[in-house]
């Protein structure tokens, strides 16, 4: 079964057992994002939709996930949907590294002037009252 047939029947199977807000919210920006032997790799937009979704779905997933693909036990997590690939070797014609030294484009000013800072000058601890 390719990867994304697999991720649809098993949003499927989860999606009657979810409201479609929670359904939307946590599983529509994911994907398989590889299939090992005995796992998948799933990938999600952020690290708090990771550990939501492992901490919160991870156990019915699984399950759904077993009566589908039984020779899958488990299910892992990554951030990004980038799929893993074997980095290109690089030969030494082609490693290149220009070294330049970038100053910040922004340049901080302190300022002194409350009123430069948009606060109010009324409201100063000078003038801070408590009680009556």
């Amino acid at each position: 079964m390719k990867e994304q047939q697999l991720w649809q029947a098993l949003l499927g199977s989860l999606e009657v057992t979810l409201s479609k807000a929670n359904f939307n919210t946590w599983f529509k920006n994911t994907e398989i994002v590889e299939i090992g032997e005995n796992y998948i790799l799933v990938g999600v937009p952020s690290n708090f939709s990771r550990d939501w979704i492992s901490n919160k779905y991870h156990t019915s997933l699984l399950k759904a996930l077993k009566s589908i693909a039984p020779e899958i036990r488990d299910i892992k997590y990554q951030v990004g949907n980038q799929r893993t690939e074997p980095k290109p070797t690089v030969t030494p014609e082609t490693n290149t590294v220009s070294h330049t030294t970038q100053q910040p484009s922004v340049v901080y000013k302190e300022k002194t002037n409350s009123m430069a800072s948009g606060l109010s000058q009324n409201y100063t601890f000078d003038t801070f009252i408590v009680g009556q």
